[in-house]
C-alpha cells in the first residue's frame, strides 16, 4: 500500500503489519531526517545511541540520558501508544549544552520503540527500489489529479460544511474530473478516426 506521509502513523503501521500488508508510507519527519542538516547535527536524537541493556541514550558528548517516566496516548479510535522519556543529569558542565537545549534542567527526550521501529521498516521498504519505484508512481498517479483539481478547475476549498456534505461535495467533484477526462478522451478517438 502507498499513501501519503499523512498517514504514516504508528497506528496505522501496525494494522497494516497485522494484516500482512506492506506499507509504502512515509511517516511525517521522513524528509527532515534525510536533510543533510540532521544527518550531520550531532545533538539530534536520531544520530544517537541507544542501549537497551540500560535503558539509556547515550548523546554526543557520551552523556547518559536515563528513563524518567513512561506515558501513554490514545488516539481517537482507542489505539494507545506507549512513550518513554529520558533526561540527561550531566549536561551541567557539557560544553554542547548551549548548542543541544535550552533547559536548565537538562536534555530531554521522548522515544516510541514500537513506532521507531515501524519507521525503520518504513524507511528500508521506501528505500528499497521497489519502494522508490511504487513512491514514484504514486506521485505521478495522485499528485497530478489534485492538481488538476486544484490549478485547471479551481477547486480551492469546500463550500460545505460537515463530514457528510463535504464527501458529497467531493464526490462530485470526482465525477466532474472524471467526466471531463472522458469527452478529452473521446475527443482524441473521434479526431484520430
Amino acid at each position: 500500500m502507498t499513501a501519503d506521509a499523512v498517514y504514516g502513523s504508528e497506528e496505522n503501521y501496525v494494522k497494516l503489519e497485522e494484516k500482512n500488508i506492506s506499507a509504502f508510507i512515509k511517516y511525517n519527519t521522513y524528509e527532515k531526517e534525510n536533510t543533510r542538516k540532521v544527518k550531520k547535527n550531532p545533538h539530534h536524537p536520531q544520530n544517537w545511541t541507544y542501549k537497551k541493556e540500560e535503558d539509556v541514550w547515550i548523546c554526543a558528548n557520551g552523556k547518559k540520558l536515563v528513563r524518567i517516566g513512561t506515558s501513554k496516548q490514545t488516539t481517537e479510535s482507542g489505539y494507545t501508544s506507549v512513550i518513554q522519556h529520558y533526561q540527561c543529569h550531566e549536561c551541567e558542565e557539557c560544553p554542547f549544552r548551549s548548542a543541544c537545549t535550552t533547559s536548565k534542567y537538562g536534555r530531554t527526550m521522548q522515544w516510541n520503540p514500537v513506532y521507531h521501529e515501524q519507521k525503520q521498516m518504513a524507511r528500508e521498504r521506501l528505500e528499497s527500489e521497489e519502494g522508490q519505484a511504487r513512491y514514484r508512481q504514486r506521485q505521478t498517479d495522485i499528485e497530478s489529479v489534485f492538481g488538476q483539481i486544484k490549478q485547471n478547475r479551481g477547486f480551492r476549498r469546500f463550500v460545505l460544511r460537515g463530514l457528510q456534505k463535504i464527501s458529497i461535495e467531493w464526490g462530485l467533484i470526482c465525477v466532474a474530473h472524471n467526466l471531463l477526462k472522458k469527452a478529452a478522451k473521446d475527443k482524441q478517438r473521434s479526431l484520430a478516426a
